[in-house]
């Protein structure tokens, strides 16, 4: 009975002690890893007024935990993440002004800016990070003065090796080149940017540098990394992260400086600057000690201590850098000429549309115009007004006449006596199934149901209005676009149905024939074959995507690889077998018969070894 009592008493002490603790303890949750990560730690340790707990959340899927977490009462009392996301959060509720938070005079211009909406700071600057030059030191001695002169560095470097290797295809690497040449991303008004004859003249200039190999094509992160750390790209336009993948790589030295100036344009690329904020949440932000350790991570000594551990630029213009720190000299000397990059909600949209276009252009799948105007009309598609509202009084007479008639059939039946007699006899055979009918009900059909009600309806969740087919009439007229333009209704079930169709063809066709070879009984070693036959199976969808994209990838796969190979075979001479790959000549290029009649090309090294170590 004693022990009991003495549990009771616990429990009601636990009850009553659990507000005060969750009221003294702080949760701060961020992406940050690696270096930036043990800074932050060390920051935080410095503070004592109350138990901070630190949460690491995958950067990919951070914005949506945060906004969720909070909308629902829970998560963070403050989170860590980059400028550009503050107007959504704004908009959802997230986050609030961060009052005295803030030591206002040690931040000026493009940090401060980033905090700003509506005459209001809603976060203190921590860092800021744009994209800078990389040079690898053993391979160019001379900082090239300008982009022209990256180029010619092509005729100076050894065979395989790239002037330059940058993110190409992505808005974020690309915005600095579309800057040079006058563009911007985003127009007043939040109107679509990446369109016009700058965007163009921006897209053709790096196609130019594609073509002459100076750049390599389809170049992602990870590409860029290995290029320039293998010592096969002598320059790489990257971020301080670059830095930490470099890490490792001690026969490797480098230096960092600003992205030259394009002598076409006679203007200095301006990459997009982010800057890294403490945003505090509704409930933070009314805690005088989430607010005091906003101000520590935000001082001078965090300032130092993330510069010194993690190589970030500090945001306030009272923090020292280390001294003879060429590499955040550098950086600091490029954040002069970045652009802060947008927080407006109109700034989500544009990544998608902007990014196909460039890709469409820089792999010659379509001109300039044709890919930045059709970008253009799916931003602006995107950001178009809502549907009216409609009448609910229609949905609401043919529900109730579906009701009506329901329940007259089944009042109809039910006056049946054999029916009556029969649904007595099913009664066991009903409850047998019920939990599965249940679970089918909750998992299968209500999220259905839901998903079709959720049709009629348009708007944000916290101000849906009922618009009635109108989004279905939107879909299938393409919102006045051409029926069959590109990721229209009717493209996109042309282009399913055509890959059902082929995918169940031949997985049935080749199914079928390999079991049939396999059914043989005078086959030997059948066991080993089917075991062959089930890897593909066990391995990953994404795995297996990804290593099909590296083999078709346009310079380094290995299929590319392959029909080089058979290029340099067949020689692409006018002989009447050369008929027989008429194909191949598509993928070698037009150089292919100065390669092969080994005539030398403007770098002093015959075409053959020059395209050999483009690959």
């Amino acid at each position: 009975m004693q022990r009991i009592f003495l549990s009771f008493c616990v429990a009601l002490l636990a009850t009553f002690l659990a507000p005060l603790t969750f009221a003294s303890t702080i949760r701060l949750w961020h992406s940050q890893r690696g270096d930036e990560e043990k800074a932050l730690e060390e920051v935080v340790a410095q503070f004592k007024d109350a138990r901070v707990e630190l949460l690491a959340v995958p950067s990919d899927a951070f914005k949506s935990k945060v906004t969720s977490a909070v909308q629902f009462g829970e998560g963070p009392d403050f989170f860590i993440d980059a400028h550009n996301r503050i107007g959504h959060y704004v908009r959802s509720n997230v986050i609030s002004p961060v009052g005295d938070a803030l030591d206002t005079p040690a931040f000026v211009g493009p940090p401060l800016d980033a905090v700003m909406v509506d005459d209001k700071a809603y976060g203190v600057p921590l860092s800021q990070k744009s994209v800078a030059l990389y040079i690898n030191t053993d391979l160019v001695t001379d900082v090239p003065t300008d982009f022209e002169g990256i180029a010619n560095l092509r005729g100076k470097l050894p065979a395989g090796v790239f002037p330059l290797a940058y993110e190409a295809s992505g808005l974020y690497m690309h915005a600095a080149i579309l800057h040079a040449f006058g563009g911007k991303v985003l127009l007043p008004g939040d109107q679509f940017g990446v369109v016009g004859a700058e965007a163009e003249k921006s897209l053709e200039f790096v196609l130019g540098l594609q073509s002459q190999k100076v750049i390599p094509e389809e170049a992602d992160g990870a590409l860029v990394s290995n290029l320039f750390r293998s010592g096969k790209a002598a320059c790489a336009i990257s971020g301080p992260w670059l830095a930490t993948d470099l890490a490792g790589a001690a026969s490797l030295h480098y230096r960092v400086v600003p992205i030259p100036m394009i002598r076409q344009t006679g203007k200095y690329p301006q990459p997009l600057l982010t800057v890294e904020l403490v945003m505090l949440t509704p409930r933070g932000a009314e805690r005088a000690e989430v607010r005091a350790l906003a101000r520590l991570l935000g001082s001078v000594e965090a300032s130092r201590i993330r510069a010194e551990r993690a190589k970030t630029l500090p945001a306030r213009n009272d923090a020292p850098l280390p001294a003879g720190d060429a590499f955040l000299a550098a950086f600091a000397e490029q954040a002069k000429r970045a652009v802060p990059m947008s927080s407006s909600l109109a700034m989500d949209v544009v990544w998608e549309p902007a990014i196909k276009a460039i890709r469409k252009v820089l792999r010659r799948d379509a001109l300039a115009e044709t890919a930045l105007s059709e970008a253009k009309r799916r931003f602006d598609d995107v950001r178009r007004p809502l549907p009216p509202r409609a009448s609910k009084a229609p949905l609401i007479v043919l529900v109730s006449l579906l009701c009506l008639f329901g329940a007259l059939a089944l009042v109809r039946r039910a006056r049946e006596a054999a029916f009556r007699s029969e649904l007595r006899r099913s009664l066991p055979a009903y409850a047998y199934v019920l939990h599965a009918v249940a679970a089918i009900g909750i998992l299968v059909l209500l999220p259905l149901f839901l998903g079709a009600l959720t049709s009629l309806f348009a708007g944000r969740i916290e101000n849906l209005h009922f618009v009635g087919l109108s989004n279905f009439i939107d879909i299938l007229t393409a919102r006045g676009g051409p029926l069959l333009g590109s990721g229209s209704f009717y493209v996109v079930l042309l282009v399913t149905v055509l890959w059902t169709v082929i995918n169940v063809f031949f997985h049935v066709a080749i199914g079928v024939a390999l079991a049939l070879v396999l059914s043989r009984p005078v086959m030997k070693l059948k066991a080993a074959y089917r075991v062959l036959l089930i890897i593909p199976w066990a391995v990953p969808s994404y795995v297996t995507a990804l290593a099909w994209k590296g083999m078709f990838h346009r310079q380094f796969g290995a299929m590319t690889g392959l029909v080089h190979a058979l290029n340099d075979l067949f020689r692409h001479e006018p002989r009447a077998d050369c008929m027989v790959f008429p194909f191949l000549h598509c993928f070698c290029g037009e150089r292919c018969d100065e390669r092969l009649a080994g005539i030398p090309i403007h770098d002093g090294r015959d075409a053959r070894s020059a395209h050999g170590g483009a690959r």
